[in-house]
């Protein structure tokens, strides 16, 4: 193996270390399940490499088979990605349900619902455009890993938005509960008010 094949291996196991493990273990903290079906792309992936020691392997034989290697690296970060929008989308769709009748606009003056609508709105978008490359028979791996990682950024960034107001969300959800409650507090002062002011009249007239 030369210098510069050594090198692409080595990019390769750095791909595989700080982009597809990472990657694996965000979806099995947020799902609770291993993606299994991966386990043919990094099966794949390793059987290429290990033909690169084989006895006999040329240089030209060991640079096709890293090539190939390569590709399945791509195509794991890309099924990875897949799966990381899914729960992501799933994650924003149980947000949504949760805070359904809570007045959002009212966290940092309007900016947080702002920002949260156009991203999920810049997300959507995203996704859709990229499956539509997908089904293009003659678009590259590469303009589909593009528009599919446009789409992880985005749909990972409404995430971010979400957990970084999350105090901010829980103070929205107490105050529109308090100003749903407030008029039936009110009701209720009155009624105690008003029994309170009939018993003391009673009292003093008898």
């Amino acid at each position: 193996m030369t210098t510069k094949q050594g090198d692409k291996l080595k990019n390769h196991y750095e791909s595989y270390n700080h982009v597809i493990k990472p990657l694996i273990a965000a979806y099995e903290a947020r799902e609770h399940i291993f993606p299994t079906p991966i386990f043919n792309e990094i099966r794949a992936f390793n059987d290429h490499i290990s033909r690169c020691y084989l006895d006999g392997a040329d240089e030209a034989f060991v640079d096709k088979q890293l090539t190939r290697a390569g590709r399945h690296i791509t195509r794991l970060i890309l099924d990875l990605y897949k799966y990381m929008i899914t729960s992501f989308h799933k994650g924003r769709e149980s947000f949504e349900i949760k805070t359904k009748n809570v007045d959002l606009s009212i966290i940092n003056n309007g900016d947080f619902l702002n920002n949260f609508t156009t991203l999920k709105t810049k997300s959507i978008n995203a996704l859709r455009e990229a499956k539509r490359i997908e089904a293009i028979t003659t678009s590259t791996q590469e303009e589909i890993f593009t528009h599919f990682e446009i789409a992880f950024n985005l749909y990972q960034e409404n995430e971010a938005l979400i957990e970084s107001n999350f105090k901010q969300i829980n103070w929205a959800k107490n105050k529109t509960l308090f100003k749903k409650a407030k008029p039936y507090l009110v009701c209720l002062l009155i009624a105690i008010a008003t029994w309170l002011i009939r018993d003391l009249l009673n009292f003093n007239f008898i």
